[in-house]
C-alpha cells in the first residue's frame, strides 16, 4: 500500500506540466533549490530549468533592464545572501563578503528602471517602487552586525576602532601609516573600496563604530575631507583615486557621507523640516530610480539627455572655518605628516548651508576620450539660489557644468559657481547608483583655479523636479519644488513606519529644516523682487503648520508627521560666497 506522502507525490508529479510550472513559479526561491533534493523527478524537472528559474524571479523580484540573465546564478546569490542575513549571530565570516558584494550590487544594478507616477501624486524627490530595493532593507535593516560585518570594512572605520581600543586598553594603537590614504591598490584596499560602496549604496550613514563617544566616526570622516593633500590632478580634487585611473574612490564617497550625515542630524533649524533624506535603506540607490514627470513635453535637449538634469536641484554644502582648516593643513604637526599617513581627527564645527539649483541642458557633445563611451557629455546652465542668506549678494550664482560618464560607468558631475563672470567655486562629483538614481550625487568643491591653500569641503545634491512649462512655474516654482521633497520623501516599505527604537539609534538621522525668518529685501535686481517675495511668503505659512512626510515607496503610500524644535546655535563662516556652490 502507498504511503500518504508517496500519493501526494504521485498527484503532484502527474499533473500538466504548466500547472505543475505555474505552482513552482510562486515558491520560495530557497525552496525552489531544495526541489531537486525531494526526488529523482523534480531534480530532472527543475535542474536546467531556465524559464522557471525566470518566471519565479520575476513573480517576486524587479523585472531588470535585460532579460538575457542567468536566472540560476541569480537566484542562487539571492538564495546565498538571504542565508547569511538570516543567521542571527554577533559576528559574521569575512569569507562572505564577496556572496553579500555581489549579490547586493547586482539586486541593485537589475532594480526597477522606475515608471511614472499618476499626475495626482507628488512630484518631486521621488523614486519607483523596487522589490529588490525593498528585499535588501529588510534583509539589513534590523541587524546591526550584519552592517557592521559587511559596511564597515573600509579602512575610515579600521582607524576608528584601532583608536577607541587603544583609548579603552591605554596602550598606542598601530599607525595610521599601514593604512594610510594613498589607495595602494592591494587586496586590502580592494575590499576596503567595496565595502565602501556598499555603505554609499545602503544610504543610510552609519555615524559610529561602536558604542562609545571615542568611537564616533564624524572626527575621521573630516579628517579625509579636509585634508588638502586628497585633492590632487590625478583626483580631478574630486572623490576619485588618486592613480589617474578616474575610478571612484568609494572611501572618500563614504567620508562625505559621513560628514553630511552628521551634519544634516545635527542642523534641524526652526521651521521647516527635511525629513530622512538619507534615512531610508537602499532608498533610490539604483539607476533609473528617478519617475519623470508624467506627460510633459520635452525640448529636444532634454529628450536626447540621457542623465536628466533639466529641473530644480538641492544642494547642500559643509564647511569649516578659514582658521580651523588652515591650521589642520599647513601648521605643525599635521603639516610634517608624509602623504601616505593620514592626519589625525578633526573635530571642529561645520557651517551648512542649504541652496536650491535650477538648471538646463544648453548643449550635447560626444564623449571624449578619457570618459565613457556609452553616453553623450551634457552641459548646463542655471542660477543658484541659498536657502540660508537669500538676501546675502554673494549667496546665488550663476550656475554651469558638465555631466559625464567614466570609464568604468559611474556618472561624473562637474559644476562651477560663476560671479560676475568669472568662475569662483567648483565641485566635482558621483551620482551614487548610477544615470538618474535620487540615492544623490556627492562630492567635493574646492576654488575653482584649484588653489593650494584651499579652502575645500563636501557637497551633495538631489533633484526635486523636472521642469514645469514656464505659464504654470509662475515665480516660485523652485520654491514649491523644495516645499515638495517635504511631501515626498524617499523611503522602503514597511521601514517608514518603523521608530527610532526599532532602527538602532546609532544609525538613527535626524531632520534639518529652513529657517523661517523674514527679512526685507534690500540691493536684489528688479527681475527678482516678485520671485524672492513669493518664497519668504509660502516659506512662512508652510513653517507654521505640521509638515507631513509621504513615504513614496510604501504599497499604498503611508503619512507620518510631526516637528522637532532646535536650539539655534551660531554657524561659524569662512568667508562670503560659499553659500553659492
Amino acid at each position: 500500500m502507498a504511503t500518504a506522502a508517496e500519493t501526494t507525490s504521485t498527484s503532484l508529479l502527474t499533473l500538466p506540466p504548466e500547472i505543475l510550472h505555474d505552482i513552482f513559479t510562486h515558491v520560495e526561491a530557497r525552496d525552489l533549490g531544495r526541489l531537486p533534493c525531494t526526488c529523482r523527478a523534480l531534480r530532472d524537472y527543475v535542474t536546467g530549468n531556465v524559464k522557471l528559474f525566470k518566471d519565479n524571479w520575476l513573480s517576486r523580484m524587479d523585472t531588470p533592464k535585460r532579460l538575457d540573465q542567468d536566472w540560476t546564478l541569480e537566484t542562487q546569490n539571492l538564495v546565498r545572501l538571504q542565508a547569511i542575513c538570516s543567521e542571527k549571530r554577533p559576528q559574521y565570516d569575512d569569507a562572505d563578503f564577496p556572496v553579500v558584494y555581489q549579490a547586493v550590487t547586482s539586486l541593485l544594478a537589475n532594480a526597477s528602471a522606475g515608471q511614472a507616477m499618476s499626475p495626482g501624486g507628488a512630484s518631486s524627490f521621488k523614486h519607483a517602487p523596487s522589490h529588490n530595493a525593498w528585499t535588501l532593507a529588510r534583509l539589513f535593516y534590523d541587524n546591526e552586525p550584519l552592517r557592521e560585518a559587511y559596511f564597515t570594512k573600509s579602512s575610515l572605520f579600521r582607524r576608528a576602532r584601532r583608536q577607541a581600543t587603544s583609548l579603552t586598553s591605554g596602550r598606542p594603537g598601530p599607525s595610521d601609516a599601514a593604512e594610510g590614504d594613498g589607495g595602494a591598490g592591494g587586496i586590502d584596499d580592494e575590499l576596503w573600496q567595496k565595502s565602501a560602496r556598499l555603505h554609499c549604496l545602503f544610504g543610510r550613514p552609519i555615524l559610529n563604530a561602536g558604542k562609545t563617544r571615542s568611537s564616533r566616526m564624524h572626527p575621521f570622516a573630516c579628517s579625509k575631507v579636509y585634508d588638502i593633500r586628497q585633492y590632487t590632478t590625478r583626483t580631478h580634487w574630486g572623490p576619485f583615486r588618486d592613480d589617474g585611473s578616474d575610478r571612484v574612490d568609494w572611501e572618500k564617497v563614504e567620508a562625505i557621507l559621513i560628514v553630511l550625515g552628521t551634519n544634516l542630524r545635527s542642523t534641524q533649524q526652526q521651521g521647516l523640516q527635511l525629513h530622512n533624506i538619507w534615512d531610508m535603506p537602499f532608498a533610490g540607490s539604483w539607476g533609473g530610480s528617478w519617475m519623470p514627470t508624467p506627460g510633459r513635453t520635452l525640448s529636444d535637449l532634454d529628450a536626447r539627455d540621457p542623465y536628466g538634469i533639466s529641473g530644480t536641484w538641492l544642494r547642500v554644502v559643509c564647511f569649516v572655518d578659514y582658521g580651523d582648516f588652515s591650521a589642520y593643513n599647513f601648521e605643525p604637526p599635521a603639516a610634517n605628516l608624509p602623504r601616505h599617513v593620514a592626519r589625525p581627527p578633526l573635530d571642529v564645527e561645520e557651517a551648512v548651508r542649504f541652496i536650491l539649483m535650477t538648471i538646463k541642458v544648453t548643449g550635447i557633445d560626444p564623449p571624449g576620450e578619457e570618459d565613457g563611451q556609452d553616453l553623450p557629455v551634457v552641459r548646463f546652465e542655471g542660477r543658484s539660489r541659498s536657502l540660508d542668506d537669500m538676501w546675502d549678494e554673494n549667496a546665488n550664482s550663476e550656475l554651469r557644468g558638465t555631466c559625464r560618464l567614466t570609464k568604468e560607468g559611474e556618472v561624473r558631475w562637474t559644476t562651477f559657481s560663476v560671479y560676475g563672470g568669472e568662475d569662483r567655486w567648483r565641485s566635482e562629483s558621483v551620482q551614487v547608483g548610477g544615470v538618474r538614481s535620487t540615492r544623490g550625487v556627492l562630492g567635493n568643491w574646492f576654488d575653482a583655479e584649484f588653489s593650494e591653500h584651499g579652502p575645500v569641503g563636501p557637497t551633495a545634491f538631489w533633484k526635486l523636479s523636472d521642469p514645469r512649462p514656464q505659464d504654470e512655474q509662475g515665480g516660485s516654482g523652485a520654491v514649491r519644488d523644495f516645499f515638495s521633497l517635504v511631501q515626498g520623501i524617499t523611503g522602503i516599505a514597511g521601514i517608514a513606519d518603523m521608530s527610532d527604537e526599532e532602527f538602532d539609534a546609532d544609525y538613527v538621522m535626524g531632520e534639518f529644516g529652513e529657517d523661517d525668518e523674514e527679512d526685507d529685501e534690500e540691493g536684489a535686481d528688479e527681475e527678482d523682487t516678485d520671485v524672492e517675495r513669493e518664497m519668504l511668503e509660502d516659506m512662512d505659512a508652510l513653517a507654521h503648520g505640521d509638515v507631513e512626510i509621504i513615504d513614496l515607496t510604501t504599497w499604498p503610500p503611508t503619512v507620518t508627521g510631526g516637528q522637532r524644535e532646535h536650539d539655534e546655535g551660531q554657524e561659524p563662516g569662512q568667508g562670503q560666497g560659499q553659500a553659492g556652490l
